[in-house]
């Protein structure tokens, strides 16, 4: 009997052991993902429309998920996007809300994301987007009424402190903060919001993270097509999608993004999310030695002090949390 329960308890170790470094490979290919998508994004030639750019990429991650759907609900005998229980979801229209919600809050995040990067640097938008945990923190205290202690706060000052200092380009100066550095700052802001749409979804097994990156591109290119159509003529569009090296970028930050996506989502279902998060995090030490080394931006002294500051701030708070969340 000793050994039985010696043997279930080795088992349940083992399962764990697995289960947990899943999740970290995982979070690696997200880590690695975050760190060089700036430097594919910002390679890209200046001439490339960055509009048609961001729906190109979008198709490219479109295409890049459905084989992988099909493989999943062979295997898997998935079941259709509908096929929930009515004790699970009683309402389709609100799930059919909820999807083109978190659709549409990713259209405007994506196209921001890309430009921003383009614009801002990808040093300074490295660092600028990892300001979710600062979402979370203010989200959880004002919708989800989750207690925020004196050092998530005082943590929060500093960061935030750090990355004005950081979008003024060290001068403090108001007048030289980056537009497009403050428009980045609100992209963790969308897609916390939409991951938090995207969670309850997940947990109640109604879409898979494959059908969810499947749903989420497959509104975003149908919006970005509608502009485009609005804003470009058909000629205009052709010619520009058509154009090897939109091709070739597109592609390459297409399949960058899905994996991203896609080790994300299994990350977090292995290990904790501040835990994937605390993984995550130093992808900015990656992205400026890579723009240092092949797209030669500099690496300023006001950089390295942002970046520490950030980083310093958001283990801060991942500990904090992670330890308020014990008591």
């Amino acid at each position: 009997m000793e050994s039985q329960i010696t043997n279930t308890s080795e088992s349940e170790k083992s399962k764990y052991n697995s289960s947990s470094l899943k999740g970290i490979i995982y979070a690696s290919i997200v880590l690695i993902g975050n760190g060089i998508h700036p430097i594919i994004n910002n390679s890209r030639p200046e001439n490339l429309d960055p509009f048609i750019f961001v729906l190109m990429v979008t198709i490219w991650e479109f295409l890049i998920v459905i084989p992988f759907v099909i493989i999943e609900k062979k295997k898997e005998g998935a079941a259709g996007l509908f096929k929930y229980s009515n004790q699970s979801n009683p309402n389709k229209k609100i799930f059919l809300i909820k999807l083109i919600i978190i659709g549409t809050l990713f259209t405007v995040a994506g196209y921001f994301y890309i430009e921003g990067m383009k614009q801002a640097g990808s040093i300074p938008s490295s660092i600028a987007l990892k300001s979710s945990p600062l979402y979370a923190l203010i989200i959880g205290g004002l919708f989800t009424h989750e207690k925020i202690s004196l050092k998530q706060i005082l943590i929060t000052i500093i960061m935030l402190t750090g990355l004005y200092y950081l979008g003024t380009k060290g001068t403090w100066e108001i007048g030289q903060f980056s537009v497009w550095f403050g428009i980045l700052l609100l992209v963790p802001l969308l897609w916390i919001i939409s991951h938090s749409i995207t969670k309850p979804l997940l947990e109640n097994r109604l879409v898979t993270p494959l059908k969810i990156i499947q749903i989420r591109t497959g509104i975003m290119i149908s919006i970005y097509l509608i502009i485009s159509f609005i804003i470009f003529s058909p000629v205009t569009i052709i010619s520009a999608i058509s154009d090897s090296s939109m091709i070739i970028f597109s592609f390459f930050m297409g399949i960058t993004y899905f994996f991203m996506h896609f080790s994300w989502y299994n990350s977090i279902k292995n290990i904790s999310i501040s835990y994937a998060s605390a993984l995550v995090t130093p992808s900015p030490i990656i992205t400026a030695v890579l723009a240092s080394l092949l797209l030669g931006e500099p690496f300023e002294q006001y950089h390295l002090i942002g970046l520490i500051i950030s980083l310093v701030c958001l283990y801060g708070l991942i500990i904090t949390n992670k330890s308020d969340n014990k008591k």
